[in-house]
């Protein structure tokens, strides 16, 4: 499904580290010759059981979600392309919330967590925005360059925490719906220059005698049988041969996306460790696995000694599904 995107025929900006500088207007001044024709658009193709059945508003793409149980979550994409000969600046922000409440009169929207990940390099997807579904703002996204595209992910869940008090199980939501409206809005723009920065040699570094050279040797144990469901998070154990401190990044795969989770891990004595699910991963975890889909987790370790010596390992992990 491919719709219009609305687009801003409003300045020419440049952006550096500082922000953007607005450069010449486009559009919009009183010259008493004939309106310029309007730029073209960007373009927006969607996909996904959020955006499959969803209307499309103002040529604006509509996430909508229906009788989404507590502890369950849905997702969608979204590719923007610049189709237009000149390079734009872009940002996208949300220009709608409408409501429909079921019989029990639960109200989706208030209890909706959203997440929008830029996955347009599928190994190194970037957060967009992680929070209330109804509170997130403009989000810039950069420059557009002429014939680029740039794919996002967006999965919107329900924690457990907003079921019905002392009723496990039931869904205060059943029969209420929600559409979520989205706006790629942009300008005609680049990117400032760069300023040139001289290179300076660096000094080759003399082993000094009895210098320790040998980097950390990073081992990595996962327990074969253990309550990650019940826990929202994954134990294992790290050591490094040496005295060390260690960064761990856990990195999430479903059949609904990836999810990279933050360095959150926290030492549980004798190199025992906790990566903790956010709610959104947590959501596709489970969603995954009682549906009879495994679930891979790949652990990324970064260890360094007091000397300076620095060691990096991967750690791949699945889990597989009761069915």
């Amino acid at each position: 499904m491919v719709v219009r995107v609305n687009a801003s025929p409003i300045a020419k900006v440049a952006c550096t580290a500082a922000g953007c500088v607005v450069l010449a207007a486009v559009a919009g001044a009183s010259s008493g010759a004939a309106d310029p024709a309007p730029p073209q658009r960007l373009t927006a193709t969607v996909s996904g059981a959020a955006f499959a059945a969803s209307p499309i508003d103002d040529g604006m793409p509509v996430m909508s979600i229906h009788d989404l149980a507590p502890g369950r979550g849905t997702s969608g994409m979204v590719t923007v392309h610049n189709p237009t000969d000149r390079s734009r600046f872009f940002w996208l922000s949300q220009a709608g919330v409408s409501d429909r409440i079921g019989a029990v009169g639960g109200r989706l929207s208030g209890s909706l967590q959203l997440a929008v990940l830029d996955m347009t390099r599928l190994s190194s997807p970037t957060s967009i925005y992680r929070g209330s579904a109804v509170a997130m703002g403009g989000r810039p996204l950069g420059f557009l360059p002429a014939g680029a595209s740039r794919t996002y992910s967006f999965t919107a869940t329900v924690p457990e925490s907003k079921g019905l008090p002392g009723s496990p199980g039931s869904n205060p939501y059943a029969g209420s719906t929600t559409a979520l409206t989205y706006a790629w809005r942009a300008i005609e723009g680049y990117p400032a220059p760069r300023p040139a920065v001289p290179r300076v040699a660096r000094a080759k570094a003399v082993g000094k005698p009895g210098h320790d050279s040998r980097a950390p040797s990073i081992s990595i144990a996962v327990p074969r049988s253990q309550r990650l469901l019940e826990a929202h998070a994954l134990d294992f154990s790290i050591s490094c041969g040496k005295g060390c401190r260690k960064k761990v990044q856990g990195t999430v795969r479903t059949g609904a996306g990836r999810w990279t989770l933050p360095a959150t891990a926290s030492p549980s004595g004798h190199g025992r460790q906790s990566l903790r699910l956010d709610p959104p991963a947590y959501a596709a975890v489970r969603s995954s696995l009682l549906g009879g889909h495994d679930v891979f987790i790949e652990l990324s370790v970064r260890a360094w000694d007091r000397a300076g010596n620095r060691a990096h390992k991967r750690h791949s992990i699945r889990l597989e599904s009761a069915r």
